[in-house]
This record gives C-alpha cells, sequence and structure tokens, in this order.
C-alpha cells in the first residue's frame, strides 16, 4: 500500500493548527508522514504544533515566503509516493486516506485523485459514485450545477509526487489563485479521479481566513481575482468564462460574513446569476453534462 506525505503550511494559525494536526493523526489507514512547514509565523502556532508528539510528524521553520513556497517546501522535504494539502485550519476527515486508497485501486493508471469538502456550514452533497475528470473547467462548471460546489479543494486533492517534477512546483509569484494554477496545469497532462465522498472541512469561521474577508471589500476583490479576469476577456472560450464565473461567485458567496455582503454579491453578479439559472435548466434537461 502506498505511503502518503501530508503537507501543511502554517502562518499564524497558534488557535487551530493542534486540532489540525489531530484530525491527520486520526486516519483510519496509518502509513504516512505529516510536514509541518512553519512559513515564519509571528504567533505562536509553531510552538503549539510541535506539542503533540507522533513520530510521523515532520517539522520545518522557515522565513516568511507565502503559501507556495511553504507548500514547495514540504513536497521537496517528502518522501511518501503521494501528496495531500490541508490548510492550518482546516481538518482532515479520519476516511480520507481510505478514498484515496480506493480510487487508486479502482484507477491505477490516474495520478492526481480529488475526494469531495463540506465548506462551513454547507455540506457536499456525497455518495459512493467516483468518475474520472478529463476537461477540469467543463466538470466545474458540471459540480457547480449539480452540488453547488466546486468540483476540486486543495484540501480535498491527492498528487503522485513525481507529477510535480514534471508540471513544476507552486508558482510562487501568485498571492491569489495559486493553487488553481496548478490544478489547472496537472489537468493539461493528466486526468482526475473523483469520488464523492467528503474528505475535509474547510472551516469558513477561522479567525484569519474570516478576518481577512471581512476586511477586504467585495468589488476590490472580484476586481483582483483571476477568474473574474477571464470571464470578460474576448479571447477566452464561453464554458472557460462560465465555469470561471460560477465557481468564483460561488466562492464569494459561501465566504460573506454577512446578510449585507451576501445582497452585495448577489446584486452585483447579477448576470452571472442568470447565467447560472440558465445553465442549471439545461443540465436539468440533460443539455450540459460535461466532464
Amino acid at each position: 500500500m502506498p505511503k502518503y506525505s501530508i503537507i501543511i503550511p502554517l502562518y499564524n494559525k497558534e488557535k487551530t493548527i493542534q486540532r489540525t494536526i489531530t484530525s491527520i493523526l486520526s486516519q483510519n489507514y496509518s502509513d504516512f508522514e505529516a510536514i509541518i512547514v512553519n512559513d515564519g509565523s509571528k504567533d505562536k502556532g509553531f510552538e503549539k504544533s510541535k506539542e503533540v508528539k507522533d513520530s510521523r510528524l515532520i517539522f520545518i521553520d522557515k522565513e516568511n515566503g507565502g503559501v507556495s513556497s511553504a507548500r514547495n517546501k514540504g513536497i521537496l522535504a517528502s518522501s511518501g509516493e503521494w501528496i495531500i494539502f490541508i490548510d492550518a485550519d482546516d481538518i482532515l476527515y479520519p476516511n480520507a486516506l481510505d478514498v484515496y486508497n480506493k480510487l487508486q485501486s479502482k484507477y491505477p493508471e490516474i495520478n492526481v485523485h480529488c475526494g469531495s469538502m463540506n465548506i462551513g456550514k454547507k455540506k457536499y452533497p456525497q455518495s459512493e459514485k467516483t468518475y474520472l475528470i478529463k476537461n477540469l473547467e467543463r466538470a466545474t462548471i458540471y459540480s457547480v450545477l449539480r452540488t453547488g460546489f466546486a468540483i476540486l479543494c486543495t484540501d480535498s486533492i491527492c498528487v503522485r509526487r513525481k507529477c510535480f517534477d514534471e508540471v513544476g512546483m507552486f508558482n510562487t509569484n501568485y498571492s491569489h489563485g495559486e493553487d488553481l494554477d496548478m490544478w489547472n496545469r496537472l489537468n493539461e497532462k493528466y486526468i482526475f479521479s473523483k469520488a464523492e465522498e467528503t474528505v475535509a472541512f474547510y472551516d469558513l469561521d477561522a479567525d484569519n481566513r474570516s478576518t481577512d474577508l471581512k476586511k477586504e471589500n467585495v468589488r476590490t476583490w472580484i476586481k483582483t481575482e483571476v477568474p473574474f479576469v477571464s470571464m470578460f476577456s474576448l479571447k477566452t472560450p464561453f464554458y472557460k468564462k462560465a465555469a470561471n464565473g460560477l465557481s468564483a461567485y460561488n466562492h464569494m458567496f459561501l465566504n460573506c460574513q454577512s446578510i449585507k455582503d451576501k445582497i452585495d454579491c448577489y446584486s452585483t453578479h447579477l448576470g452571472c446569476i442568470n447565467i447560472y439559472i440558465a445553465m442549471k435548466f439545461l443540465n436539468r434537461i440533460k443539455v450540459i453534462q460535461s466532464r
């Protein structure tokens, strides 16, 4: 059976890092290492992480360079055949490695496996269904229309380590969307597998995450987010605009922290919402079913 390397970039998460590590150590499948990469935290998060004792834990301390540099550091230090990522304020469910093992058994030729995840109070409509993803953007449209969730998230993906040798590491020049850039690069070369079982929990109420979202003006966020830029490019195919727009809108709406923010998000995206409703109808009558 394979060995996994679970990489946790850590920056100012002293209140949640022990909970995240505990969730990892609670895996049903035990052949893994967990690599905590401290990215120059200014709080006591790194010290808190070291209070948890387990021989499978590896601690790396580095100067602050951003989440991409932290993930890259963890990949380079890993010894497992498969790489998993989890943020330092999220939770990996005990069945996560079991799900990835099942996908590997069913699709042994596949190099990238995706689970599903719950986001805040929103629960993924999980099932035992699995399938292959050939086109990530079209699969995102289908997933958002059918479930209200993007097809994958950083906390719910498992990548064969050798893939990073072939497509490169996370781009450290990106402050936003570095994970989307990586998944798109991987999908240009590899087919993904997908399980509709949840493997992780994305905590919308984590301190840093919620504080940043409250401070950030919704319209400013839109202007700086890569998916919305491509929505208005004449060179971008329609299905890519739809995938980017729906995914970004859904992400924004889920991250709104108040009713006022949700209303603001809704009112400023009526065009995108109308497209969503139209495509939802087409999906229902079986016109759109693409993976």
